[in-house]
Formats: structure tokens, C-alpha cells, sequence
């Protein structure tokens, strides 16, 4: 995959910035607003959009590895975007925006700093009563998932 921020861009790409899991990292790159490019940057064959408020705010949106959020083989590490934010994703994450004419994805008007900042990352701590336990950092509150509603729980210390 290329991550650099000093690659040209092909005719009719649009800029994205990359959440990538796995290394915990996120980078600026150019990619053509095609479904195929979309699975082959964020690493999966199923995607959804996802829309959490720190991104819809400003008319933009995620494409998420759908295979993650749903695979019994969970990823060991989750992330959310944006306070207070219960909206847990797993897998990579591709953040792009929308033109508001014609409602096609486009370039994405937010800058790495924006997201590094509002960008937390969560792994898991320990097993209560057979769940797994969710922390960005040190000193952060506990998260546990519940699978019925399907987000995050604040878990009282």
C-alpha cells in the first residue's frame, strides 16, 4: 500500500486519510472513489459507510472494514473518532468527504492533525464476566462492548 503524502495523485482521485489498525498509525493517501479501492486500502472484502458525529458534522464520512465488526476473529484493537464517542470500529477505517451537488465521495477536508486528535485507539485489558474490557489510555474510562446494543459501555471502576 502506499502511504506517503508526497505520492501524485492518478487523474480523478481524491484524498483520504487512512486509519490503519494494525499499526496503530494514520496517513494521508490518494485513492480513486471506486468500491475496489476502497477493500484493497482498508484491507477487507465487505465495507459500510459510517457516519459518527465528529465526521457528519462536516458532511463527511468513514468506510469500514464491515468484515471486522462482525467477525467472531475480532481484532484485538478498536477505534473511535470524536468525545464522547461509544461507537467502537474495528479494522481500518478510510475517512473521505461528499460533495453536497451531487452526493459522490470526494476529498476529504479534514487534516491528519484534526483526526490524530479526536482519534482513540482501544485495547483490550481484561475479561469481566466473560467480556472483554476496552481502554485507549491509561487513566481513560473502561469501556465493555455489548453486543445486543452494539456499541460501547462506560464500566464503573
Amino acid at each position: 500500500m502506499k502511504y506517503a503524502t508526497d505520492v501524485k495523485p492518478d487523474a480523478g482521485a481524491i484524498r483520504a486519510i487512512l486509519i490503519h489498525t494494525d499499526l496503530q498509525r494514520v496517513v494521508e493517501t490518494w485513492i480513486q472513489p471506486e468500491l475496489d479501492a476502497y477493500t484493497k486500502t482498508i484491507g477487507c472484502q465487505r465495507i459500510d459507510f459510517a457516519y459518527p458525529q465528529f465526521l457528519s458534522e462536516r458532511g463527511e464520512t468513514v468506510v469500514v472494514d464491515d468484515e471486522a465488526m462482525f467477525s467472531t476473529k475480532r481484532p484485538a484493537i478498536c477505534w473511535t473518532l470524536g468525545a464522547p464517542c461509544f461507537q467502537p470500529y474495528f479494522g481500518s477505517g478510510l475517512i473521505v468527504g461528499t460533495d453536497d451537488a451531487t452526493g459522490e465521495t470526494a476529498s476529504t477536508s479534514f487534516d491528519l492533525e484534526e483526526v490524530r486528535a479526536a482519534l482513540r485507539f482501544a485495547t483490550p485489558q481484561m475479561q469481566i464476566n466473560g467480556k472483554t474490557v476496552y481502554q485507549s489510555v491509561p487513566g481513560d474510562d473502561f469501556l465493555i462492548w455489548d453486543e445486543e446494543a452494539m456499541r460501547f459501555r462506560k464500566v464503573r471502576r
